[in-house]
């Protein structure tokens, strides 16, 4: 197959290099009716896609033929200069296969199918694989791929490690190695780390790292393994150092609802006194501190224990979810004994006792500011175990670099907490970073800091038996939103949001929220904290406060008005789903709050998210929002823009939205790792919240019901509007298989029944499609049943209805989505 080469001068150029080689054309699949041609747009080089052999084309993509690396940003033709002893021996089997284009399912699946094994995406439009290298010259005549190059030394290795070698240190190092697969390399690797002399600490035992101290020798001839990743050295555990249960609305969904913890299973991710009075056994709802791995005190521990878990002895001290059973384990033992992957995977083993359904930790590695191993060690078990963790950011605001935080921070699933000073009491207004906890963005470009919590003057447990009202920095903030996820959970578990009610509190873990929609809900309902530019004297910007500090009063208040997606929905590449959804007049606020579990990125990377999952929103009125677009620069959105091409969370905020329809759409513009292992193809699921719409589960405005009985089915709508509408449908899907209100048009979903129905005529009185009537014997101003004839024919199917009114083409109210089965 011919490869088609242009080597272009781009006066400004996206590759740092003044003349970059660059491929322009067009090429087939070998076996398939795909094609893709490559072409400049206005100085651009840009691709596209055709599935039926060029009759026609897909939407364009830019490319980029830039390797973003640690080591240094640069295109694979042309690799900067190393020292010798950093450079990949002749016998490697590790390389970096780039392509012409955006990858391809039918990139991997031709690379596949030659033997090669595909281990981590490279950025951009790059894999590491392994192969022999026998098969080089086969990869190399692919008319896809671009360049293989040897995946060196200097690649593998961070660069403070770079840096020891370089003075040729004789002592020995404690490392933390990063394994190339982790399913089947461990054993191996480790073993060869004995035999060439180092010392392993603490064994992979299912995660994607391991400790060991080597020397200079031992280490060159480690990383030169085709097991080994990444190598950077490794570091000891640090520590972080009334009014959050009142502004992060945990007092009021606990007097609205009962939220105070009953059945939530939470782990601390440190030691705790646990004997202290406020942690004691509530006897039939929780036992006293259940001990997992380490069960060594500590004062910081219970400092952020009680935050969460005091039970209220003193009213002062109340937790955020008194009355949830507490586990815990000195993070030592992930450090000394155990590795924290296989820890957490006993922790949510539905098999063990524990039943772990949220985590925290105060503490971390070594300040940094890049993603490195712990970044993606994070990652990795939270996309395997599903698990909602919260991470403290650090607490270097006041220094000169703010940007220092903890590497387990800079994960991607992770919930990362930022601090600002709250002046001890409960009002937003006079809230301020002020220099508190630290900040992002990450060095890739993303927020950073998800979420925020108070950074001064909390009271909570201390010591054995004692209290204390000054803990603070992002230690302190951290267990304040572990707290109000935890309140989230609770809720969602609850049957609050649509989904199935646990039957008693013994059962929430099998009723659980994926850790994305926990985000999800948490990032669409918070109070964002006063905009300021630099927040040093007054409130905060997007890196100090991220989407700003939970608040479980709002969620509570709109939980029958969002629309929630629990990972319900799967896309491959080139896939997208619309909802299209009601925002009544009178809103104040628009949040649209999409995340999605992304794949540990490779520790050498400079560009940390794997798939490309982007966020956008078009409003009534036609204006369109991508996500995060101008929410760097201040509280809501911008409209247009482009695509953002680094976040894993992305959201649109508009105040004042119009009424009408607002569509919201998510795209898979990237799957280049699978993101979601249930199913064998590569594709990807995500969780979207979407707050300020109307309908969904709502019967406080237009109400839909329906009456069934043996034989009979009838239909009552009230509170339509009373003037400023025409005609109106009623809509029915028979696809129920998903929670109620969960649908892509008014939260029904559409189906061959729906559009039919679209395609009728309006009459008075008509149940389908009806008028705007003054006869009061006439539906919808008086119920409508269905002939008993049509009743028998339908027996025992379960359906979804929703009703709609418009003003000609406009949409003016929609009801409550109503689910019935016909008797």
């Amino acid at each position: 197959m011919q490869k088609f080469y242009l080597t272009l001068a781009l006066a400004a150029a996206t590759l740092p290099a003044q003349q970059a080689a660059q491929d322009a054309g067009t090429f087939a699949i070998p076996g398939t009716q795909t094609r893709v041609k490559t072409f400049l747009d206005g100085g651009e080089l840009r691709s596209a896609v055709s599935v039926d052999a060029g009759k026609t084309w897909g939407s364009s993509l830019a490319i980029d033929h830039r390797l973003h690396l640690r080591y240094g940003v640069f295109d694979p033709l042309t690799p900067p200069a190393m020292p010798g002893e950093l450079r990949a021996g002749g016998t490697s089997r590790l390389f970096v296969v780039q392509f012409h284009t955006q990858i391809l399912s039918e990139f991997r699946a031709g690379l596949q199918g030659m033997g090669v094994e595909l281990t981590h995406y490279l950025p951009s439009q790059s894999y590491l694989v392994r192969m022999d290298r026998a098969l080089l010259p086969r990869v190399e005549a692919l008319p896809y791929v671009r360049s293989v190059s040897e995946y060196h030394l200097a690649y593998r290795l961070a660069p403070e490690v770079v840096a020891q070698l370089a003075k040729s240190p004789a002592d020995k190092v404690r490392y933390t190695v990063v394994l190339v697969n982790k399913k089947t390399d461990a054993v191996g690797l480790e073993g060869f780390v004995r035999n060439v002399g180092g010392v392993v600490h603490l064994p992979a035992e299912g995660g994607i790292l391991f400790e060991a101290t080597m020397d200079r020798a031992q280490l060159l001839k480690v990383a030169n393994d085709d097991r080994t990743l990444w190598i950077q050295t490794s570091s000891e555990p640090e520590k972080d150092i009334d009014n959050a249960r009142i502004q992060g609305g945990t007092n009021y969904v606990e007097t609205q609802a009962g939220i105070a913890g009953k059945g939530m299973r939470g782990h601390i991710m440190e030691g705790v006194y646990s004997t202290h009075p406020e942690f004691a056994a509530i006897p039939g709802i929780r036992s006293a501190p259940i001990a997992v791995g380490n069960s060594s005190p500590d004062s910081h521990g219970t400092n952020t224990a009680g935050e969460i878990y005091a039970s209220g002895v003193s009213p002062t001290y109340k937790g955020l979810s008194p009355n949830a059973q507490m586990l815990f384990t000195n993070y030592t033992y992930v450090y000394n004994n155990s590795n924290r992957y296989p820890l957490t995977k006993d922790l949510v083993d539905p098999t063990k006792t524990y039943k772990v359904m949220a985590q925290t930790a105060s503490w971390g590695y070594a300040r940094n500011l890049v993603y490195d191993a712990r970044s993606a060690e994070m990652d990795d078990i939270i996309f395997d175990f599903d698990l909602f963790i919260t991470q403290s950011q650090s607490n270097a605001g006041a220094t000169s670099n703010p940007q220092m935080s903890r590497p387990q921070a800079w994960a991607k699933n992770i919930v990362s907490a930022g601090g600002f000073y709250h002046r001890n009491n409960s009002n937003p207004a006079d809230d301020c970073w002020c220099r508190g906890g630290s900040t992002g963005p990450a060095s890739d470009g993303r927020i950073g800091v998800t979420l925020s919590a108070y950074y001064d003057s909390i009271g909570t447990t201390n010591g054995t038996s004692g209290y204390t009202s000054s803990f603070g920095g992002t230690s302190g903030a951290t267990p304040i939103v572990q707290g109000l996820g935890q309140n989230t959970i609770e809720m969602f578990t609850d049957g609050l949001f649509g989904y199935g009610k646990t039957p008693d509190i013994n059962s929430r873990f099998d009723y659980l929220p994926h850790f994305s929609t926990t985000k999800a809900l948490l990032v669409a309902t918070a109070s964002q904290v006063t905009w300021n530019a630099t927040g040093t004297s007054a409130g905060a910007n997007r890196y100090q406060q991220g989407f700003g500090m939970p608040n479980v009063r709002t969620m509570y208040d709109n939980r029958n008005t969002m629309l929630v997606i629990d990972e319900l929905d799967v896309l491959q590449q080139g896939q997208s789903r619309t909802y299209y959804l009601w925002t009544p007049s009178g809103t104040g606020e628009l949040h649209a709050a999409m995340n999605y579990p992304d794949p540990a990125a490779a520790a050498n990377a400079a560009i940390h998210r794997i798939n490309s999952v982007d966020l956008q929103v078009k409003l009534a009125n036609g204006t369109t929002y991508w996500g995060n677009n101008g929410l760097t620069s201040g509280p809501y959105s911008t409209p247009g823009g482009t695509a953002n091409d680094r976040d894993t969370e992305e959201s649109v905020i508009v105040s004042n939205p119009p009424a009408g329809i607002t569509q919201v759409t998510v795209m898979a513009t990237g799957v280049r790792q699978d993101g979601h292992i249930e199913t064998s193809a590569a594709d990807i699921d995500y969780a979207l919240v979407v707050r300020g719409v109307g309908g969904m589960r709502d019967r406080s405005g237009m109400n839909l019901v329906a009456t069934t009985a043996p034989g009979s089915l009838s239909f009552a709508l009230t509170g339509t509007p009373a003037s400023g509408w025409d005609h109106g449908y009623t809509l029915f899907s028979a696809q129920v298989s998903r929670p109620v209100s969960t649908g892509n048009v008014l939260g029904l979903e559409l189906d061959g029944l729906t559009i039919s129905i679209l395609g009728l005529p309006a009459s008075a009185g008509d149940l389908f499609h009806f008028t705007n009537t003054t006869s009061p014997t006439a539906y919808p101003n008086a119920p409508s049943a269905l002939p008993a004839a049509v009743v028998a024919a339908i027996k025992g199917v379960t359906f979804d209805a929703v009703a709609v009114v418009f003003n000609g083409a406009s949409v003016v109210g929609a009801s409550n989505v109503e689910r019935f089965k016909v008797q």
